[in-house]
C-alpha cells in the first residue's frame, strides 16, 4: 500500500480550482499566484490533476515550481495530448462516462420508470459532451420507449421549477 511504502503518515492536499464557474485570464493569474505562494517552499511528492483546465494550470505550476515531480493527468479528454506536447513524468487516463450503463442502472433500481429528465452543467466541457451523451442515450430511449426530458443549460431557479414538477414516473 502507499502507506507502507511511504513508511508513515501521508499528506494528501485536495485543491478546488472551481474553473466550472469562475474563469477568465483575471481568475486564473489570481489562482496562479496565490498556488505559487502557498506551495512556494512546500514541496509535494507527485501531482494528480482531473480535467483539462486544471491539468493545464498544474502543468504550469509544475514547470515553474516542481518540474522534476511525477504528475497524473485524469482527463475525459484524449486530444489533450494532441494538443501539447507530453512532458516527462506524466501519465494519464482517460474517463469515459458510460450514459447508457449508469441509465440502466437508473431503470433497474426504479423498474416503472417511463421518462428519463437529463440535468447538464453549463460549463464549456459539459455543453460540448452533451451531445454525446444524449446519443449514447438514445437507442435505451427507442428500446424502453422512455420519454426524454431535456433539463440542460436552463437557469437555475427554470431548472427548480421544472424539477419539482415532474412526473413521479
Amino acid at each position: 500500500s502507499l502507506w507502507e511504502a511511504q513508511g508513515g503518515p501521508i499528506t494528501l492536499d485536495v485543491e478546488s480550482l472551481d474553473l466550472g464557474w469562475a474563469r477568465g485570464d483575471a481568475y486564473t493569474h489570481a489562482l496562479h499566484t496565490w498556488y505559487l505562494a502557498k506551495y512556494q517552499e512546500r514541496r509535494p511528492d507527485a501531482l494528480i490533476a482531473f480535467r483539462s483546465d486544471a491539468i493545464q494550470l498544474a502543468q504550469q505550476l509544475r514547470r515553474e515550481l516542481w518540474p522534476d515531480i511525477p504528475m497524473i493527468v485524469l482527463s475525459e479528454d484524449e486530444r489533450l495530448w494532441e494538443q501539447q506536447p507530453r512532458l516527462e513524468r506524466v501519465a494519464g487516463l482517460w474517463l469515459r462516462y458510460d450514459m447508457r450503463a449508469t441509465a440502466e442502472l437508473a431503470l433497474q433500481l426504479l423498474p416503472g420508470t417511463r421518462r428519463l429528465a437529463f440535468v447538464n452543467g453549463s460549463s464549456p466541457w459539459e455543453r460540448a459532451q452533451q451531445e454525446q451523451m444524449v446519443r449514447e442515450l438514445q437507442p435505451l430511449l427507442a428500446q424502453r420507449g422512455l420519454e426524454f426530458i431535456d433539463l440542460s443549460n436552463l437557469p437555475l431557479s427554470e431548472l427548480l421549477q421544472r424539477a419539482r414538477t415532474l412526473p413521479d414516473d
